[in-house]
């Protein structure tokens, strides 16, 4: 018996191709979703940034407008400030120019300053205790004479605080008191003023002073005069001896070989200065040269 041949499973394969186009709708599905889910998120994203920059420009512009603001009232202090120190100055200049006394300028100086009477009164002042009291002593004797003898006790008391004790003095005797630091600047200007004139007096050469004749006579002899007192000097000076000093050559030959030595060591040092590369020889050369017509040459002073 013949075995029976079997034909292609046409339903399988449709079934196979159905769950194939199936498969690949759901994956393109699938992707359009993803797709669409990745765009709707960009898009948050996107406007999320927008939104974010928009926010921090408006911040920045509100900070900035704050500054701006703030400056400009700190401005406006200033000025306030400024005009009322210009207003305190010219009040302070026109009670200054009225005649004010010096304690009176001391304190306006200090309330302009921005400083209270009791810190004025505070404040340290450097001067010596002699100097103190004797402007206390001074003052006492001509106001109040009583007092003289108590002064000691008076700078005991307030223990090197002058300024103290110059508010106490100026309210009682109002503007007799003696105001300490404008005498102490008065006294330096004396004492440098009198020792400026002493140095003028010992600085100062009296006219008629005459010059010393022992001095003269030496600057003579120095220069070669001979110069002779008595017999025995003239005597010895006719030897050519000069007490004192050394011999004095005579001799012209001698005395224009040492003159002439001396301008050859001297224009000896300036030549090597000017011209390095020139031998000694050549430099004696020019040397003597120059000699022959030099003034120094006593030749030439015949």
């Amino acid at each position: 018996m013949a075995k029976k041949k079997w034909g292609e499973d046409t339903r399988g394969m449709k079934a196979k191709a159905q769950k194939a186009a199936s498969r690949a709708e759901k994956s393109a599905a699938a992707s359009r979703s993803r797709e669409k889910a990745e765009a709707a998120a960009w898009s948050d994203s996107v406007t999320d940034r927008k939104a974010n920059r928009k926010q921090a420009k408006e911040e920045k512009e509100m900070q900035r407008r704050a500054k701006l603001e703030a400056k400009k009232a700190l401005l406006q202090a200033e000025e306030r400030e400024m005009a009322g120190m210009k207003a305190k100055g010219k009040r302070r200049k026109a009670q200054l120019a009225a005649g004010a006394s010096t304690w009176e300028k001391k304190a306006l100086a200090g309330k302009a300053g921005g400083v209270s009477m009791k810190a004025m009164a505070n404040r340290d002042i450097k001067l010596p205790k002699e100097f103190v009291k004797k402007v206390l002593v001074d003052f006492y004797k001509e106001h109040n004479p009583e007092k003289v003898d108590g002064v000691d006790a008076i700078l005991d008391k307030v223990k090197g605080k002058w300024a103290k004790l110059e508010a106490a003095l100026r309210k009682k005797f109002a503007e007799k008191a003696p105001d300490f630091e404008a005498l102490w600047a008065k006294e330096k200007e004396k004492e440098e003023a009198d020792r400026k004139a002493k140095m003028k007096g010992i600085m100062e050469v009296p006219e008629n002073i005459t010059d010393n004749a022992n001095h003269a006579i030496e600057d003579e002899r120095k220069g070669g005069v001979a110069v002779a007192f008595g017999v025995d000097d003239t005597l010895n000076q006719l030897k050519g001896i000069v007490k004192g000093d050394a011999a004095v050559d005579r001799n012209p030959e001698k005395r224009r070989k040492a003159l002439f030595r001396q301008y050859e060591q001297r224009e000896m040092e300036r030549l090597r200065e000017e011209n390095p590369k020139l031998k000694r020889s050549q430099l004696k050369e020019r040397i003597f040269e120059a000699w022959k017509k030099s003034p120094e040459n006593p030749m030439n002073q015949q």
